[in-house]
């Protein structure tokens, strides 16, 4: 009986002894492949790449542009005196023309139609002159680099006048990011005040992955788009929709049937990135 016990025992630790050796066989393989130690270098180069800015107001159209190309969804607002105490900005100028959209505030409610209407602006391809003339700023993209010592500045003007929703005053959202990844100002921005001047400090980090035996899984998408003619995605965060202005191409004629909602929709360009504001948008299609 003692000698079972003891070959119990010797059993027990041996196979302890196997499965300490394997671990320990496998942690030390893992431990000499891979680097140990970890280098991070601070250096302050004479050329900055610059990052990209992306602005957007959340007025999506001026409201006199609209209100001249769609003046049947316009009108004067019910009680003007009572209007223009409530919102004086309105009623600087001259008000014997002041018209402001039918949204049912101090006017009829048309809203559906407004709302179509501003898709139309956004995607109809037979306007889209008129959506350059109707956007409430603009604000020109660079790709080049700039030194450290010089300073980027926006000007951004905006008339209270102008806002579409006369119950709401625009407003700007900024977000600084990669220049190959396009954002959402709208989730990840920042909201700037009128009135205000700010002033951005910024730092380029630049993370470089290891080669093998390092799984990285990586793919080099900026050779894959020199190598495609620079066009095409930059990187994996890109949406890439090129399949939406050839559909509306092919339609000259627009009925507002709802087929699906991008959340957003994103074009590159030849200098940085553009975004279409749009959270929201709909597909049409011709019947």
């Amino acid at each position: 009986m003692r000698l079972t016990w003891k070959l119990f025992k010797i059993i027990i630790f041996m196979a302890c002894v196997a499965c300490f050796s394997w671990q320990s066989a496998n942690f030390f393989e893992l431990y000499f492949s891979f680097p140990t130690a970890t280098s991070i270098e601070l250096t302050y180069p004479e050329v900055l790449k610059k990052p990209a800015v992306t602005l957007c107001n959340n007025n999506p159209v001026k409201r006199e542009k609209f209100c001249a190309e769609y003046s049947h969804l316009c009108q004067k607002p019910n009680n003007l005196t009572e209007f223009c105490k409530r919102h004086p900005y309105f009623c600087i100028d001259d008000v014997s023309d002041l018209v402001i959209p039918k949204l049912g505030y101090y006017v009829n409610n048309s809203a559906h139609e407004v709302r179509n209407a501003i898709m139309e602006i956004y995607i109809h391809s037979s306007i889209k002159s008129m959506v350059r003339g109707s956007l409430s700023w603009t604000v020109p993209f660079d790709d080049r680099t700039v030194r450290i010592d010089y300073m980027n500045e926006f000007y951004i003007t905006i008339r209270e006048q102008e806002t579409l929703y006369p119950w709401t005053i625009p407003h700007i959202l900024l977000s600084v990011h990669s220049p190959f990844e396009p954002v959402n100002p709208f989730e990840e921005g920042e909201f700037l005040q009128l009135g205000y001047r700010y002033i951005l400090n910024i730092r380029m980090e630049e993370v470089h992955l290891l080669e093998s035996p390092y799984q990285t899984n990586c793919k080099d998408y900026n050779n894959v788009w020199k190598e495609n003619n620079k066009t095409g995605p930059r990187s994996q965060e890109v949406l890439f929709v090129p399949t939406l202005d050839s559909y509306l191409e092919a339609n000259s004629t627009i009925h507002y049937i709802s087929l699906v909602n991008i959340r957003i929709l994103y074009r590159c360009v030849k200098k940085g990135a553009r975004l279409i504001i749009i959270s929201y948008a709909r597909i049409v299609k011709k019947d």
